[in-house]
């Protein structure tokens, strides 16, 4: 039985994000993310399904034992550990605050180097190994989320205790050319064996420390938006992590910034009020406001004037979109050959899925040949710039998008069927 004692922190404790104007609270929520149960457990399966490739260059601490056959000591040093496999079927249960995986399938490949200590000149050799630890159990327990008071914005999320039960480890190395290594094949096994039953604890205590950063840095308090970089989503949380009609939901801020101004948002009082909370049908759900979506055009078009066409026509304010049934209405304040126009294009949003990160974006129609240039020049920029929605370790194709007109906010809807690797 290996026992772990691990506390993980999901943001940096040294607070490296933008000096934002002011603190968050709930009611600065433009951005929600909702999983249910079903959600919740394909979410864990991606996360264990990433494993192996994401710490393929894992910084494990080299092992080094003392190992003594009959008279013979030998000093034995383990390192390059490598995760080849890590095979688990996670379970969250949000009430009990607790993760189980059953048949936990993990193994390593490692790098090994001896010198014997007896005799001078001493004897060296090395090679290669594994490392697999079979039908294991791992439970975590004791999950809580809190805001982190150092960094505003932050949640920490804190697992109490973590236990690995395995009664089956094997270690097995090749690639030694020396007679002790012929001769002591067998001894070395047997005793690096019975050291590592008790030691792996360490090990995977370090590695799954550095697996968790990795996943803190998939789910940042700030977002680049790619083809952009002095543009940024405000992913900071706004309220805890709770659970309600048995699912997980997630407030943020989501707003968009520029790194340059960052104070200066397109916000006010009339344009907040709460984002709802459904019975997702579907696994997971993202809501976003339209005052998120507002301040995104907004930004765009304050510091990069995204909208404006340097040959046709000029947008004078940052355009504004509403909600009328299915469609968004764009309304734009443009300059044409002189002359100023307020003019709406109406259409639909769409998805953009760009590797592993997802973008909102809508399309409009072309209502009058008059108009034509200007809902071309616009569909293309907004492809262009689209408001981030995720950086995702799933795919969202195949989500559907369904405007709320009622509680004036964009839904994405979906199941989670592929995981990236």
């Amino acid at each position: 039985m290996l026992d772990l004692f691990i506390v993980f922190v999901l943001q940096s404790s040294t607070c490296n994000m933008p000096k934002f104007p002011y603190n968050l609270s709930s009611e600065d929520s433009s951005f929600m993310i909702s999983m249910n149960n079903k959600g919740l457990q394909n979410y864990a399966k991606c996360i264990v399904q990433q494993f192996p490739n994401k710490m393929i260059n894992t910084d494990i601490d080299s092992q080094e034992y003392d190992l003594q056959i009959e008279d013979l000591y030998v000093d034995f040093t383990i390192s390059h550990f490598k995760f080849m496999k890590f095979e688990a079927n996670p379970y969250v249960d949000i009430k009990s605050k607790r993760i189980t995986a059953s048949n936990t399938n993990i193994t390593l490949q490692i790098s090994w180097h001896l010198r014997e200590l007896n005799h001078y000149p001493y004897t060296t050799d090395s090679g290669t190994g594994e490392i697999v630890i079979s039908n294991s159990s791992l439970s975590i327990d004791g999950i809580s989320f809190n805001p982190d008071d150092e960094c505003k914005g932050n949640m920490q999320t804190t697992f109490s205790n973590v236990n690995i039960n395995t009664n089956q480890l094997n270690f097995s190395i090749s690639g030694g050319k020396s007679l002790i290594f012929k001769l002591y094949y067998n001894d070395i096994l047997k005793q690096v064996n019975e050291i590592l039953l008790d030691k792996i604890s360490e090990i995977m205590d370090n590695s799954i420390y550095k697996y968790t950063l990795f996943i803190s840095n998939t789910q940042q308090n700030f977002v680049y938006y790619p083809n952009f970089p002095e543009m940024l989503k405000d992913d900071r949380f706004t309220a805890n992590l709770f659970d309600e009609l048995n699912q997980l939901i997630v407030m943020k801020s989501g707003y968009t910034f520029n790194m340059q101004n960052i104070s200066d948002q397109f916000i006010n009082q009339k344009m907040l009020q709460p984002l709802p909370i459904y019975r997702n049908q579907k696994q997971i759900e993202y809501t976003v406001s339209r005052a998120a979506l507002n301040n995104y055009l907004y930004s765009f078009h304050k510091y990069n004037d995204t909208y404006s066409n340097p040959l046709l026509f000029s947008v004078l304010e940052a355009p504004t979109v509403d909600f009328f049934y299915d469609n968004i209405i764009m309304n734009l304040k443009i300059q044409r050959q002189g002359i100023v126009e307020e003019i709406q294009l109406t259409g639909i949003p769409l998805l953009r899925n760009e590797k592993e990160i997802t973008y909102l974006l809508f399309q409009f129609q072309i209502d009058t040949e008059k108009n034509t240039e200007i809902v071309n020049w616009i569909n293309t920029q907004l492809q262009e710039a689209s408001y981030l929605i995720q950086n995702t370790i799933f795919s969202l194709i195949g989500f559907s998008i369904r405007i709320d007109e009622e509680n004036d906010c964009v839904r994405v809807i979906g199941d989670i069927t592929e995981c990236f690797n």
